[in-house]
């Protein structure tokens, strides 16, 4: 496929400075560790999008995520239309996904190409009087109508021919175990409903796709859109990270899955290195080499939306056209638009606009604080030195205060409280700063095991909070949990028993205190409390709580529950 002489080819490993893995310490002048705990996998764009042009999306569930974020950056999606007719009666956005590369072929030839035209009677199957399916959608629509199942196909079709008026087509590639049709010798997008498989058990076959088959399929696809589609077609291939659901074969889905992966993989480079229109983005890269922890949803099948956020950013970024550049305001609306999402999102999509992060002063602030909750502390620090201190000098103070906690140094975080106590008496006094001293200081106290201090500056806290808060107290009492000051932690939490309810993961620790105090019946009652709908935090450590109460073990596992804390 590529042939480089030897002495280029070790030229190009000196001067690439992604040529190696990097180490998990690598600081930014390292080049950083680009592959923890969010993956950004370099890449090199080659053209550029047209601002607001319309892009055209083909292929799994993936795809249905690229597009969205695509349209709602401002870009004409045409795919997207069909989803926007009420009158189709759409149990499922994903009518428009493809998974196997055949599947994607025939839907462009039935769009663009007369010789191939859709023939409904040999694609719909009708299983009940007038109740049809149409063998090329997801299986998961409901049998309709035929006139019903045929506005589908006509819809589906309409969008399938605006490809006609795209220059920029994304696919993204989904698996490699397809099934064909051996009547019409056609390949299903997905697999047949049993019912369908039982009523005709000769017609349908399950195949298992090879490279050579894959890049010839897709072969006959960039000839077809390098015909039909807009002059100066671009095509950015993507191989999905989202794995087989199930495998049909008689082996662990996590081999079938690698090896349908790898057969995309390997057909997309052939392709690219073919086609100087094709090009590759490493969105399954980026997904499978971040860590599953913080990378994939609780199914293990779908990544968080943050990081296929980070990666459609990403390619934009990349691809955009220059004009397109964001601005700091434009980046601070982004990251207050991610609540909710975890620490590690944030931190990865400040460091793809690292330099825009000083020309705004909020901005910066909430980089900071982002940066030392992901402890990246070399960052924050030079963060943190670009702040305005004689203009802000209590932010200053507060978050280089943040930091000492961060690393633990609980000498220094109390000397920085009190320097900003000192700076706040001064003035006329503010509640919000002296929020954030008396956090400081408990925090620091905790630190270091001095908990009546800790109590103390909670209680402050907690009143300085309009109508009054318990989270500082429950703070407290969750450290002590942590820590097994169990007979402590147990005081704590019955000061603030009566509104305890309101707080399902901090009832459950109240639960494990009690029964490490040998008050089982009262730690029973207290798990009672917590509701199936409470956070899964709660959960997993009543789970965990309700094993030992069965087993009677001496103690508690806690590398096993990572509870959020108030």
């Amino acid at each position: 496929m590529i042939e480089i002489d030897g002495p280029e080819a070790n030229a190009i490993r000196k001067s690439n400075p992604q040529a190696g893995w990097p180490f998990r310490g690598a600081t930014e002048n390292d080049e950083g560790n680009r592959v923890e705990p969010f993956a950004r996998p370099r890449f090199e764009a080659g053209f550029r999008f047209k601002a607001g042009e319309a892009v055209f999306t083909i292929g799994s569930c993936f795809a249905r995520n690229i597009e969205q974020l695509l349209e709602e950056r401002g870009y004409e999606i045409p795919m997207r239309a069909i989803l926007k007719r009420p009158d189709l009666k759409l149990s499922t956005p994903g009518i428009a996904n493809n998974y196997g590369v055949p599947s994607i072929l025939q839907e462009l030839r039935w769009a663009v190409d007369p010789e191939h035209p859709f023939d409904p009677d040999t694609a719909f199957l009708e299983l009940a009087p007038d109740r049809f399916i149409d063998l090329n959608l997801p299986g998961a629509l409901r049998p309709e109508t035929y006139d019903l199942v045929l506005a589908r196909r006509t819809a589906l079709a309409e969008c399938w021919q605006n490809v006609r008026k795209c220059r920029v087509i994304v696919i993204t590639l989904g698996l490699s175990e397809v099934w064909f049709d051996r009547l019409t010798g056609l390949y299903l997008n997905t697999a047949p409903l049993p019912r369908v498989l039982e009523k005709f058990p000769d017609r349908f076959a399950l195949r298992v796709l090879g490279a050579t088959e894959t890049i010839n399929v897709l072969e006959q696809t960039m000839g077809l859109l390098k015909k039909h589609a807009a002059g100066d077609v671009q095509v950015i291939l993507t191989v999905s990270p989202v794995p087989l659901t199930a495998t049909f074969r008689d082996q662990d889905v996590i081999v079938a899955n690698t090896y349908s992966k790898s057969v995309l993989r390997v057909a997309a480079e052939e392709i690219v290195a073919a086609h100087d229109f094709v090009h590759y983005f490493p969105s399954y890269e980026s997904i499978m080499s971040s860590e599953r922890s913080v990378a994939w949803r609780d199914d293990q099948i779908h990544p968080v939306p943050e990081l296929i956020a980070l990666n459609v950013s990403r390619m934009i970024r990349a691809y955009g056209p220059p004009t397109e550049e964001r601005d700091a305001e434009q980046v601070l609306a982004e990251l207050q638009g991610m609540r909710g999402t975890s620490i590690a999102a944030k931190m990865a999509f400040l460091e793809d606009w690292a330099d825009l992060v000083p020309q705004d002063l909020t901005l910066l602030v909430n980089a900071i604080k982002i940066a030392t909750s992901a402890r990246a502390f070399d960052q924050a620090e030079a963060w943190c030195a670009l702040l305005p201190h004689q203009t802000f000098p209590y932010w200053h103070e507060a978050l280089k205060a943040d930091l000492a906690l961060a690393v633990e140094n609980w000498a220094e975080a109390l000397g920085l409280a009190e320097t900003i106590k000192e700076l706040n008496s001064q003035e006329r006094a503010s509640p919000v700063i002296g929020r954030t001293v008396y956090r400081l200081r408990m925090t620091a106290n905790l630190g270091s095991n001095n908990i009546d201090a800790a109590l103390s500056d909670a209680l402050s806290w907690s009143r300085l909070e309009s109508g009054g808060t318990i989270v500082p107290l429950l703070r407290v009492a969750s450290h002590l949990c942590r820590t097994e000051q169990f007979e402590r932690a147990v005081a704590v939490f019955e000061d603030v028993r009566d509104t305890l309810d309101a707080y399902p993961v901090s009832v459950a620790e109240f639960a494990e205190a009690l029964w490490h105090t040998g008050r089982r019946e009262e730690a029973a009652a207290a798990a009672d409390r917590v509701g199936d709908d409470a956070p899964s935090a709660a959960r997993l450590r009543l789970r965990a709580l309700r094993s030992l109460i069965g087993s009677s073990v001496a103690s508690l596992d806690r590398s096993k529950v990572d509870a959020d804390r108030p």
